[in-house]
C-alpha cells in the first residue's frame, strides 16, 4: 500500500469512529467497505457473501476511460453485475429504511450507476472552487450522489441497500446492508 492510500485509509477510518450512532435501526449489520484505488485494480463485490470476489460480483468499482473534449482520462465508475437488479431511494434516510418501500421500480440496466448513467454515483461534474477557473486540473472534484441504492439479487430474491459516501484519491467508501 502506498503512502496516498494508507492516509486515504487512515482518514476513512477516523471518520467512521466518528460517525453519528444509528439509533433507528439498531439491528442493523451495515457492512463498511473501503474500495482499492481504482487505478491500482478493480473492486469487485459479492454483496451475499460480503467478499470480493471478480468471479461472483454484484457492484464492482473500476477504471473507465471519459473523454471531455479532447482530453480522455481514466476515471472512476460503478458498474453493475446483470445478476442484479437496480433501484433508487431517495425520499428516506438509510438508517430508516428497514423494509423495502412500496411500488419499487426495478431497472436491469448494468450502466445505471456508471458515468452518462442516469443514477450515477461518482459524478465528474468538475466543479471548481475558483470562479475563474485558471487553477490546473488536478484541482477538480469527482462528486457521490446521495441516493440510496438498491440491489435485487435475481438467483436469490435477496435485497440490499448501498449508500456510497465518500470518494478520495481512487478510493470509494461504502456501507450496505440487507433489508426485508
Amino acid at each position: 500500500m502506498n503512502f496516498k492510500n494508507l492516509i486515504s485509509f487512515t482518514l476513512f477510518l477516523i471518520i467512521l469512529g466518528c460517525e453519528k450512532q444509528n439509533t433507528n435501526n439498531e439491528n442493523s449489520l451495515d457492512i463498511t467497505i473501503i474500495t482499492p484505488d481504482y487505478e491500482e485494480e478493480s473492486f469487485y463485490l459479492n454483496l451475499t457473501t460480503g467478499l470480493e470476489n471478480s468471479q461472483d460480483w454484484h457492484v464492482s468499482l473500476q477504471k473507465m476511460m471519459v473523454t471531455s473534449g479532447v482530453i480522455t482520462a481514466p476515471l472512476p465508475t460503478i458498474i453493475t453485475n446483470s445478476s442484479s437488479l437496480i433501484s433508487i431511494e431517495n425520499n428516506i434516510d438509510y438508517d430508516d429504511l428497514i423494509t423495502l418501500p412500496a411500488n419499487i421500480n426495478w431497472l436491469a440496466d448494468t450502466t445505471l450507476l456508471s458515468h452518462g448513467g442516469d443514477y450515477v454515483v461518482l459524478d465528474y461534474q468538475f466543479l471548481c472552487e475558483n470562479p475563474n477557473h485558471d487553477h490546473p486540473p488536478n484541482t477538480h472534484k469527482i462528486l457521490v450522489w446521495d441516493f440510496i441504492y438498491l440491489f435485487k439479487i435475481i438467483e436469490t430474491g435477496r435485497i440490499y441497500k448501498i449508500k456510497f459516501e465518500e470518494y478520495e484519491s481512487g478510493i470509494v467508501l461504502f456501507k450496505y446492508s440487507e433489508i426485508e
